[in-house]
């Protein structure tokens, strides 16, 4: 199974450690820094998961259109991530965490 991730998130640096991250571990990674290009690249490609930042996920929540099975996991700043029914993670996220996750997601 191809191992794809959407990685959205305003903060550059944010997104060049995780994706230096997820490369690491055999994802391809497609990195957007606005919804609206997210949008663009989740129609495209239509990645496995889409990794959001949770600023980003509730400012334009309807301008990403998703597919019911695509995976979602929320960046928060939150040192105590809110139950969404979704997966959260708490930034800073280490490198083996956010795989860990996946990895986890995935099963």
């Amino acid at each position: 199974m191809l191992k794809t991730v959407l990685l959205v998130d305003p903060d550059w640096i944010t997104r060049t450690l995780m994706k230096y991250h997820l490369r690491r571990a055999g994802y391809t990674v497609y990195e957007a820094d606005s919804c609206t290009l997210a949008a663009q690249l989740n129609e495209q490609y239509q990645p496995e998961f889409i990794i959001l930042d949770e600023a980003i996920s509730t400012e334009h929540s309807n301008t990403l259109n998703c597919r019911d099975h695509q995976n979602y996991i929320l960046l928060t700043d939150l040192p105590q991530p809110r139950t969404t029914g979704r997966l959260s993670l708490a930034k800073p996220i280490t490198g083996r965490n956010l795989i860990n996750q996946l990895q986890a997601y995935r099963a």
